[in-house]
């Protein structure tokens, strides 16, 4: 017996259930596309009435990094870099981290390229900015904060490391290296 004929023998035996009959002799795909004609219209309904909005946020980030900075031969005291500067242009405020692979800086070998270890210097590395000063580690820090649209959109800053005579000079082959990480973040 086929569906049709079992529909018809099925509305004969039940005249009160017309509607149900109706209904499941509808294909599947007639009631999804009734379905979604329906959830169709209530969509643009609200919309039309202001009820329902849709909206797509959009921010614009546009950062430049400062490059290597090299501090020279370190020499007993203080070592001061130039002026290091971040180019942010954020249409939203916005926060500014710095962190570093290690705590302190290494010699590095450049040979093998990786770090040689137990030779660390005695003081982490030193950040100044407009903030204040921070110890650059392993973990995030906040170099700068802007809580509104930029500008100023330049965060300058430098770096100064604290040489000792128990620091041992680099031979050759050899540098004193640290990895910097800067990352912005957006309020949003």
């Amino acid at each position: 017996m086929r569906i049709h004929e079992r529909l018809k023998a099925y509305r004969r035996a039940q005249p009160g259930r017309l509607y149900q009959a109706r209904w499941a002799s509808r294909s599947w795909a007639s009631r999804m596309l009734g379905s979604a004609a329906v959830i169709v219209s209530i969509v643009l309904a609200l919309a039309a009435f202001g009820l329902w909005r849709v909206s797509a946020l959009s921010y614009t980030l546009d950062v430049s990094f400062p490059g290597n900075v090299d501090l020279g031969v370190l020499a007993v005291g203080d070592n001061t870099s130039e002026m290091q500067m971040i180019l942010v242009h954020s249409d939203v405020g916005y926060k500014i981290y710095v962190r570093a692979d290690r705590d302190r800086l290494c010699q590095w070998d450049e040979r093998f390229n990786s770090y040689v270890a137990g030779r660390d210097m005695t003081e982490p590395l030193i950040l100044f900015s407009d903030e204040g000063s921070i110890a650059v580690g392993v973990t995030d820090a906040l170099l700068a904060h802007r809580p509104g649209p930029s500008p100023p959109a330049a965060v300058h800053f430098w770096f100064q490391q604290r040489v000792g005579f128990d620091d041992v000079p680099a031979p050759l082959g050899r540098v004193y290296r640290i990895l910097l990480t800067y990352t912005v973040v957006q309020d949003v």
